[in-house]
This record gives structure tokens, sequence and C-alpha cells, in this order.
């Protein structure tokens, strides 16, 4: 029973390639018997190009930690002196965060071709944390933008830090 298993396996090939089906990037694999017909197709939904409903995730996700993130004392105090070196090391670390996260979720496999949307998804991911983090902010008054404009971006960054985690990891989901 294992030979003719094996015997069988031999004889079938396979081919493995990237299709647009309704709008949408999927994987698309097909297996051949030995005369050549096709005896079985699978798609899987590839995540490659950034979309509507990946918006909508990436928001979500971002509130679930930018919210209690906002809502603590430190964050407020430490927003106020923040130095800008540290500011922008937590802006590198965030977009290095999604970044390899992406990576390594999304376009492991079929980066080739497709490194300006994983670039897209990155910035998208980034900005929309980031003006998700502000709003929050904005809401429980503490954004003092016209103030003490500094303090604001700091704040703001600091709340997204943890938001665009969430963020990314949402995204993920299916």
């Amino acid at each position: 029973m294992q030979l003719m298993m094996e015997e069988h396996q031999k004889s079938v090939r396979s081919t493995s390639v990237i299709e647009r089906i309704d709008g949408e990037l999927h994987s698309v694999k097909t297996l051949f018997d030995e005369a050549g017909n096709a005896i079985e197709r699978s798609t899987i939904p590839l995540m490659l190009e950034f979309q509507l409903k990946d918006f909508c995730q990436v928001l979500v996700g971002a509130a679930v930690l930018s919210i209690p993130a906002a809502y603590t004392e430190e964050v407020w105090a430490l927003g106020e002196k923040l130095p800008l070196p540290n500011m922008i090391g937590i802006i590198i670390a965030s977009l290095t965060f999604v970044g390899m996260f992406g990576y390594f979720i999304f376009y492991k496999d079929h980066f080739r071709g497709y490194q300006w949307e994983l670039a897209k998804r990155v910035v998208f991911v980034y900005l929309i944390t980031f003006v998700v983090s502000a709003m929050i902010l904005w809401l429980l008054q503490k954004l003092p933008m016209m103030s003490d404009p500094l303090t604001a971006l700091n704040r703001t960054v600091l709340v997204a830090f943890p938001g665009c985690f969430s963020g990314t990891v949402v995204d993920s989901l299916n």
C-alpha cells in the first residue's frame, strides 16, 4: 500500500502561481496527474496589498493598546521631557517592528516584486496608528497642539508605540 502511494506521489506534479481572483491576489496551486490533467486546484488568499479591510483592521487594532497607554500619567509626564533623539528612536523602533512583522507574516515567500507594498503597509500602519493616538489624546485633553507642540508630538509618539504593535497584529488576522 505504501509503495503504491509513493509511486502515485512521484507521478503527480504541481505548479504554484499568483493570480488575481475577484480583485485580490491568491496563490493558486494545481496538482496534475501523470497524463498532465489537473486533478486538484487550491487557492489561498495573499495579503500583499493594503486594502480598505486592512485599514479598518489597523484602525481598530491601533486603538486596542493606544487607549490604555493614553490614559496613563506616566505617558503624559514622559511626553513633556522626552528628548528629540529618544522620540526619533521610538519612531524608528516602531517602524522596524511593523516592517519585520509584516515581512515575516505577509511577504516572506513573495517579497520579490512586492517590496513597495511592504513599504506602503509599514507607512500606512504607522500613520493610522499615529492619527488614532492623537485623536485619543485630544479627546482626553492631553494633546497641547497649540501651546506645546513638542509635548503633543512626544505624547502621540509614545502612545503610538504600543498601538502600532496591536494594529499590526490585528491586521494579520483573517
